[in-house]
């Protein structure tokens, strides 16, 4: 009887016990939610500017020519990539061709941007992780940002295929044939989104491809 009963007591604090894995995960995510909330209520007053001498009228020209029907290259043609349009044409067709969904994209961009700077930013130094996201607002601000840009959404498009690549390289060990494959078709896509943004980023995406 004294065995079973130390043997049912081990059991239960082995089931009870916390490893320290599962400790450091909490406060991550955590963290990152933390982030998420204090950028956004950041983010949104900003969204009401409406910046002057910017590219946002041209981008928003061409979307509004898509969601009616224009193609790219057939019916128009500008100097920035065609990744743009079609990116802010898909909120066109989700909210209505009006200012609020303009708005919107910026907003979901802006902050996928800045999570995404801090995602990575944990990877070098936990410590200083909102630094680099703070440096990125700073130069952002009043020359691309608060406005639709093919810029920001090149760099938009560009971190999410790192981020692709970071995971893939972290999981790699105990990673599937299938999940590999799934990490790469989605690095290419996104890569390639990024360029259609701004083509001439091409080159530099592909240097750092090469460099992981």
């Amino acid at each position: 009887m004294i065995n079973t009963r130390a043997t049912v007591e081990k059991y239960n604090l082995a089931a009870t016990t916390v490893t320290p894995v599962q400790m450091q995960a909490v406060p991550v995510w955590r963290s990152m939610s933390y982030f998420v909330l204090i950028a956004a209520v950041y983010l949104f007053p900003l969204m009401r500017i409406l910046m002057q001498g910017t590219d946002e009228g041209e981008l928003i020209d061409g979307a509004v020519r898509i969601v009616h029907g224009q193609v790219f290259a057939r019916d128009f043609l500008e100097v920035m990539g065609p990744g743009t349009f079609y990116w802010l044409a898909f909120f066109f067709k989700l909210f209505g061709v009006t200012f609020l969904a303009t708005r919107i994209c910026l907003f979901l961009t802006s902050l996928g941007t800045a999570f995404l700077m801090y995602f990575l930013s944990r990877r070098l130094c936990v410590r200083h992780a909102a630094l680099p996201c703070a440096l990125l607002a700073g130069v952002y601000f009043g020359v691309l940002w608060p406005a639709i840009s093919h810029h920001a959404d090149s760099n938009f498009f560009a971190l999410i295929s790192i981020v692709c690549v970071v995971l893939w390289q972290e999981n790699k060990k105990g990673i599937s044939f299938a999940s590999c494959r799934n990490f790469s078709w989605n690095d290419n896509v996104l890569s390639s989104a990024s360029e259609d943004c701004e083509p001439q980023r091409a080159n530099y995406r592909a240097l750092s491809g090469f460099a992981l």
